[in-house]
This record gives C-alpha cells, structure tokens and sequence, in this order.
C-alpha cells in the first residue's frame, strides 16, 4: 500500500518479477521424497498456464504489429528471435496464438486453466479448422456424444 493508501494496479512486469523471484524459491527446495507426485502435476500445470499467458502475449504483439518497428518480416520470425524456438514452432505458436483468440474461446480457458496441453489445443484448433462451414458455432461449442450419428 502506498503512502495515500491507494494500492497501486499491478502490472506485468511487476508480476512477472514476482513469478521469477518464486521460480527462483521452487528451484531452491528438495522435492518431498516418497513419490509424492503432486508435486510434478503442480510444475505441469504451472507450465501450462505459462504457455497460455505467452500465447496471449503473442496474439497481442500480432495484433499490435509489433514485429514492424523491429524490422523483422512477420510476428513468427519475431517470436522466433524473443523465443529461439525455431521458425517452424515460432510460425505454428503464432497460428495456435490467433485461433485461440478468434475462434477457440474454450480452448483458451482450459490452457489457460493448466488443464490442457499447447500440444492439445493445437490438436483441438486443428480438428475444429478442418469442420465443415455448415457447422454452427453451437455445434463447435456442443458436440455430440461420441458414437452418434452426424451428418452434414
């Protein structure tokens, strides 16, 4: 709190600071020793949330056509440059980063959630993309029972 009593809004930076001065703390403690592996599933988790902040934080360099100023030719090959993923992971970051926030608002919550995997939600965008145009958004957002009948 400061002095005026007002507690001032956080920011990015400062949070991220504060992630890395506890990364800093986890790294620095012994794992609980009997097979505990809740522990693991917390990291896991962890990650993938991480994943999902860093895939809204590509979305929003792309909209705000950051990689212009920078002269690199696209937000994948700035990405790639920030990140050292490669060309072929930084373009496919990118791809899942914008269906994410077009098309896949589910999608984006469970990442964002921990509960599922870059790797998944990019398998899930992949299989929405390739529906046919006469699928509703509903039917996206619903489908039916696995084993149904569908045609289209």
């Amino acid at each position: 709190m400061s002095i005026s009593g007002v507690v001032p809004a956080p920011t990015m930076a400062g949070a991220l600071s504060r992630l890395h001065f506890t990364l800093d703390d986890v790294a620095s403690l012994a794992p609980s020793a009997g097979g505990d592996v809740s522990q693991l599933r917390a990291v896991e988790r962890a990650v993938r949330r991480l994943e999902a902040v860093k895939l809204v934080l590509i979305a929003q360099a792309d909209r705000e056509r950051a990689a212009e100023p920078s002269a690199h030719t696209s937000t994948a090959s700035l990405v790639d440059q920030v990140t050292r993923s490669g060309g072929a992971a930084a373009s496919a970051q990118v791809s899942l980063a914008l269906a994410l926030e077009e098309s896949c608002p589910q999608t984006k919550a469970a990442l964002a959630d921990g509960a599922v995997t870059t790797q998944a939600a990019a398998i899930i965008v992949g299989a929405l993309e390739k529906l046919p145009a006469a699928v509703t958004d509903a039917e996206r957002a619903n489908p039916p029972p696995i084993g149904s009948v569908v045609t289209f």
